[in-house]
């Protein structure tokens, strides 16, 4: 071979040589572009796994509160339910006793008025029966 076909030899590995120096570099540099992604994935995954583990817990909590606080509204809703029937018995027996006393009760005030006082009224009743 002559010099000039080594020297076109050399250039051709030196090019070649380039090409394999830059395809390396282009592979590390990917290379730590995707650890970099999978180290963001992986701590957004377990992010997400605790969040969901503090939701588990916070179910779980809501679930045992609910459990316990299950038997208490029975026994509210049991009370108002005899609250309801004692008073209606307490209202038939006010009346029995007005009826029986020979009293009348007239108002003069407009439908308006009685709706109002009757809403005062109960808004009464309720705030005492919430009360006791």
């Amino acid at each position: 071979k002559t010099i000039k076909d080594l020297r076109a030899q050399i250039f051709l590995n030196t090019v070649d040589n380039a090409r394999i120096v830059l395809q390396t570099d282009n592979t590390r540099l990917a290379t730590d572009d995707f650890r970099v992604k999978y180290e963001t994935e992986l701590a957004m995954c377990q992010s997400v796994k605790s969040d969901i583990h503090g939701l588990h817990k916070v179910t779980d909590d809501t679930n045992v509160t609910w459990l316990q606080l299950e038997p208490e509204i029975e026994a509210l809703n049991e009370e108002l339910f005899f609250m309801k029937k004692n008073h209606k018995g307490e209202v038939k027996g006010l009346q029995a006793q007005i009826a029986s006393s020979g009293l009348t009760m007239e108002a003069d005030a407009p439908k308006s008025q009685d709706i109002q006082i009757t809403a005062d009224i109960w808004a009464q009743y309720d705030k005492l029966a919430r009360k006791n």
